[in-house]
């Protein structure tokens, strides 16, 4: 079967670009796999970006092809090695139906996370929110909020969102005052592999940068999960403290400004040390 699949692809060099449904961006783990997602050593996370492999580095997606005709995607990567060097390598993925997909090198059959009929342990404190916990939603999809202190507008609030990785990544911060993004600042994340212990990392203005740990709270339910970063707001307000606006600089995060908004003389653009799960981007 294996030389089937090879061979097959000689016949699928008319490639289309990949569409946006992105059916493979997801936390899958083997079809044999009796382990719960959250903890199987046969996880593999496929991301637009990168695909992540249980306690191994991730692999960046150099470029992703759509085949025609064929509900299945080519996935061209650059892998790194334990000698410091990369290597290029191409995975194959087929959509098999049933929250199932074929994957080849080597070939098997992975399950989805949140199809998979398994009894999900509740979230620790430092466990990382993921597909796997019982939603449809994907964990780079996860919009998480803060509503924003004496503003009762409902469409202002801080957003939080993980928008690549797994394990580790990118993370952006955004602040929105009555529908209008105002800031946004970017940041990375990553957990250690067995026991999850997650930190992010911001740059700070004028200098420094601010890396604390966090922690995923709630049930299996993404409806409820928090992530709640101590002493978030504290560091950065006291970093910003020695900015100079004469010099143009503005303390707290590192920010890009937006739609025209600058900063008050003594305005610090600080987040806040907990954001609860609002809803999944699509």
């Amino acid at each position: 079967m294996k030389k089937a699949i090879a061979g097959s692809l000689c016949f699928l060099l008319s490639f289309a670009p990949a569409s946006s449904a992105e059916w493979w961006q997801d936390a899958f783990l083997s079809d044999q796999s009796t382990t719960a997602c959250l903890t199987s050593d046969t996880r593999v996370t496929f991301t637009a970006n990168a695909v992540h492999y249980w306690e191994q580095p991730g692999c960046p997606i150099k470029r992703t092809t759509a085949l025609k005709g064929l509900d299945g995607v080519i996935l061209d990567m650059s892998c790194p090695q334990e000698d410091g060097t990369r290597t290029a390598e191409r995975q194959l993925l087929l959509r098999l139906g049933n929250g199932k997909i074929a994957s080849f090198p080597p070939l098997q059959v992975l399950k989805r996370c949140d199809a998979v009929n398994l009894s999900q342990p509740q979230s620790t404190p430092g466990s990382q929110p993921r597909a796997a916990s019982g939603t449809d939603c994907p964990f780079n999809s996860r919009l998480y909020r803060s509503p924003l202190y004496e503003d009762t507008n409902a469409a202002s609030f801080q957003e939080l969102r993980f928008t690549d990785g797994d394990t580790q990544g990118n993370v952006m911060l955004t602040e929105q005052r009555a529908g209008k993004q105002v800031w946004a600042a970017h940041g990375e994340f990553t957990c250690s592999n067995g026991f999850s212990i997650c930190s992010v990392t911001f740059p700070l203005a004028p200098r420094g940068d601010v890396e604390l740990p966090y922690e995923t709270t709630g049930d299996i339910n993404a409806s409820s999960e928090t992530v709640v970063i101590p002493a978030f707001r504290q560091e950065a307000y006291q970093t910003g403290q020695s900015a100079d606006p004469a010099k143009g600089e503005h303390g707290g995060l590192v920010a890009d400004l937006l739609g025209g908004f600058t900063p008050t003389d003594d305005e610090v653009i600080a987040p806040y040390n907990s954001y609860r799960y609002a809803d999944c981007a699509r």
